[in-house]
């Protein structure tokens, strides 16, 4: 039982966000660092979102570069009024590609040189912040939105395949 208590910061959130940096547990346990900021990194991609005229947002989807990403927007989207995410890392990519009418993509973590090969036009759109100085993954990772796709989805998916 008392070596149970030592990890029980480590499983079960008992210390603020803000004070993590703080503390071991990030160097303990790095899914706890790169999960923190999750709802506001969603947020800030809702606001980019947001930002598209009706008629855009609705062919618009958000292509994750990673399944944290994904899984965050997947978990925390639907209440900040956020379309379908899609990601070609891990076990997101057997989820299948877009839709042929998504024309419009919000890009999460991806470089513009990974995207100018897929899209036409590649705007920055920010950057994300957890806003709570706790450097993980997802922190400074840029957000696009992208169109004018130069293939179709089923094109570009195979090649979106990323398990590493």
């Amino acid at each position: 039982m008392g070596l149970s208590l030592v990890f029980v910061p480590v499983a079960w959130p008992i210390v603020a966000a803000q004070e993590l940096p703080h503390t071991p547990i990030i160097a303990l346990n790095s899914v706890v660092g790169d999960s923190i900021g999750w709802p506001r990194y969603v947020q800030e991609i809702a606001a980019v979102y947001h930002n598209l005229s009706p008629s855009v947002r609705r062919s618009t989807i958000v292509l994750a570069s990673n399944y944290g990403e994904a899984g965050a927007v997947n978990h925390f989207g639907p209440a900040d009024g956020l379309p379908p995410v899609y990601s070609g890392h891990m076990s997101y990519w057997y989820w299948g590609p877009p839709p042929g009418t998504a024309t419009t993509v919000i890009a999460v973590g991806f470089t513009r040189a990974q995207l100018v090969s897929i899209f036409g036009q590649v705007r920055l759109a920010t950057h994300l912040k957890n806003h709570l100085h706790v450097v993980n993954a997802e922190e400074d990772q840029p957000v696009w939105v992208c169109s004018a796709m130069r293939e179709p989805w089923k094109l570009i998916w195979p090649d979106l395949k990323n398990f590493a």
